[in-house]
């Protein structure tokens, strides 16, 4: 992948080198360039790691595969959406989805290896104006792989109505998204003026 259209920065003690070190681990897979430190006005602020930039890149050859991979899946109905991660790490060994084995695992070391507490997606909805989240936060390797390969899953359906809410939305200000992967699967998407103060958050919800 030779176009950077991602960038990679930190929030914690990284250096420069450090840094460079995270990207050329995940350039296989995601097209990084190296950004700088976040520097936020905390004391309790979590280390994380913000891959900021175009998803659709890498992101849209990779869901039909997460698509199968998932119904493959499913077809051994759980009785709770995380009930499928007990089923996760076994079924990516299979040579088929070496792809998506290999970004998981790749994505899981660096989270694990420097100690990051959260890997952060910010992504831009319509422009660079409104911006949309997505942490990775489960240490648990499983947990881990569910949440990272659901989000791919469902990122077309994600970004088709972030952006009906962004041309919909009459405001000067920018938007805020946050995405979330609830309990039962189901993908939660708020939102909120950014940077004004405004507490009011709005929601939708994408169906499994």
């Amino acid at each position: 992948m030779s176009e950077k259209l991602c960038t990679l920065a930190t929030c914690g003690p990284f250096s420069d080198e450090t840094r460079q070190e995270m990207v050329d681990l995940l350039a296989d897979d995601i097209p990084l360039s190296v950004g700088g430190p976040i520097f936020v006005n905390s004391e309790k602020v979590p280390t994380f790691i913000q891959i900021y930039g175009e998803l659709k890149p890498w992101i849209y050859p990779l869901m039909a595969l997460t698509l199968m991979f998932f119904k493959e899946i499913i077809k051994r109905a759980a009785n709770d959406f995380y009930d499928f991660g007990k089923e996760i790490i076994s079924k990516l060994k299979e040579t088929k989805y070496q792809k998506l084995k290999n970004l998981n695992n790749k994505m899981y070391t660096v989270k694990i290896l420097y100690g990051i507490d959260n890997i952060m997606f910010e992504i831009p909805v319509i422009d660079y104006r409104n911006k949309a989240r997505f942490f990775l936060s489960s240490n648990d390797e499983e947990n881990f792989a569910l949440e990272l390969l659901w989000f791919i899953s469902k990122y077309e359906n994600i970004e088709k109505e972030m952006s009906k809410v962004a041309h919909n939305t009459k405001t000067k200000y920018p938007l805020l998204f946050l995405i979330r992967i609830l309990e039962d699967g189901i993908i939660s998407i708020s939102w909120h003026l950014y940077n004004t103060g405004d507490p009011v958050l709005h929601e939708i919800k994408i169906a499994v």
